[in-house]
């Protein structure tokens, strides 16, 4: 019976995720003899529990290593990213030292059929097997500057990666990654995955991303999404971007993580909640300013560190429509040197004197000529309906953009 060693980093509240996963591991997994490690800080003993009786039911078996926090305070977390993000930097000195490899897979993962042909994959010379992360696509222009990497743009997937631990132990410890992260001034947007970037990008041998790391969240972008094979190739379902249970989309991937959670003792309560995130995307517009906000968020850091945005806005009159969340990060993204204050602008309906040293207007009553740009930086799921009634205010008077549309206006020149 063919052995794997596979790891996993969780926290409580995803347990139940993770219960979906493993069991999906399992049930495609029956002839090999699994040992699953997972890192945790957090696990109640009824998440033990639960997860060890679901192991057990299949012969197969889990360890759980507990990880301080104190060991993470140097590294950045927000309300998207929690410290679980870098535990699995901590593997090589956390698992057993007689483990020379091990599998990691990541929590929003599905496996569809046996990883033994993966697991066993000829990596000698190599401290990873691992994907190209097809979403992201080659390095920005920021990341090559940030990188100092021009001659091989490849950028990695962190949630399937096959660690050769025996190498990796030999020429690098948890402080070599802190180090990364200090050296590339925490500016970390998807975290632990920019720290093995920086380190490891020639160090890896490239697998078959539509074989090992299959990216569903394709499928929301209209012109990319018979980029994929065919579903029956696939090994490794990864929802990186579009997790199935925070959303009502529906493709077959997302119907097969449905069919394992129907497995689960978890199944009624994920599918209440599911039903009621349903329901509140329907009545505020919460997914599609998911996908706004996302779609800001990367061209924001592919603009990171150029000039693309000053050159739209010198010499220019310019109006930001909105002060509030969105209009800070857009005001973060400007180098404030090549603003002229004398022709930068700021409305906003309700908020009331100034924004960043600059006079905030109520109305575009007092726009008697033309401005060259207009850019709306309310809430994005009102932004639809706001462009409308700006169009009618302005008069065609001005190029009136969303932000998202600037953006793109400025990365495409």
């Amino acid at each position: 019976m063919a052995k794997m060693n596979i790891c996993m980093a969780a926290n409580s509240a995803y347990m139940r995720y993770q219960y979906v996963m493993l069991t999906s591991l399992f049930e495609s997994n029956r002839d090999s003899e699994i040992v699953v490690y997972i890192l945790q800080k957090d696990f109640t003993d009824s998440d033990k529990n639960y997860v060890l009786m679901l192991a057990k039911s299949y012969n197969q078996i889990v360890e759980f290593i507990d990880i301080p926090e104190s060991f993470f305070a140097k590294l950045p977390t927000d309300h998207i990213y929690s410290v679980e993000v870098y535990f699995r930097l901590m593997m090589p000195e956390l698992l057993p030292i007689s483990l020379e490899r091990v599998l990691y897979l990541d929590v929003d993962i599905l496996v569809l059929k046996s990883l033994e042909e993966l697991y066993n994959d000829d990596i000698k010379g190599y401290y990873f097997g691992a994907c190209i992360d097809i979403n992201m696509g080659d390095l920005s222009e920021h990341r090559q500057h940030q990188y100092g990497r021009y001659d091989d743009l490849r950028y990695f997937n962190s949630g399937v990666m096959l660690w050769n631990l025996d190498l990796i132990r030999r020429s690098y410890d948890f402080d070599s990654y802190l180090c990364a992260a200090e050296k590339l001034n925490y500016d970390l947007p998807c975290v632990d995955q920019d720290i093995l970037n920086y380190l490891y990008y020639d160090k890896v041998k490239y697998l078959d991303p539509y074989k090992y790391n299959y990216l569903p969240i394709i499928h929301l972008c209209q012109e990319r999404k018979n980029e994929w094979g065919k579903l029956e190739d696939v090994r490794i379902l990864h929802f990186a971007g579009c997790s199935p249970w925070r959303n009502g989309i529906k493709p077959e991937e997302y119907r097969l993580w449905w069919k394992y959670a129907k497995m689960t003792p978890f199944y009624s309560e994920l599918l209440e909640e599911q039903l009621f995130r349903i329901e509140e995307t329907q009545i505020d517009g919460r997914l599609l300013q998911e996908r706004e906000i996302g779609q800001i968020m990367e061209l924001s850091y592919e603009l990171k560190g150029t000039d693309k945005i000053e050159k739209k806005l010198r010499d220019k009159d310019v109006c930001i429509y909105g002060v509030g969340k969105m209009g800070h990060h857009f005001w973060k993204m400007i180098n404030k040197e090549c603003i002229d204050y004398d022709h930068f602008y700021i409305i906003d309906k309700k908020a009331e004197g100034d924004f960043e040293g600059i006079r905030i207007r109520n109305s575009f009553d007092w726009m008697d000529d033309e401005k060259d740009y207009i850019v709306i930086v309310t809430p994005t799921y009102q932004v639809d309906i706001v462009k409308e009634e700006v169009v009618r205010q302005v008069n065609n008077r001005s190029d009136i953009y969303k932000l998202r549309e600037f953006l793109e206006f400025c990365y495409n020149g």
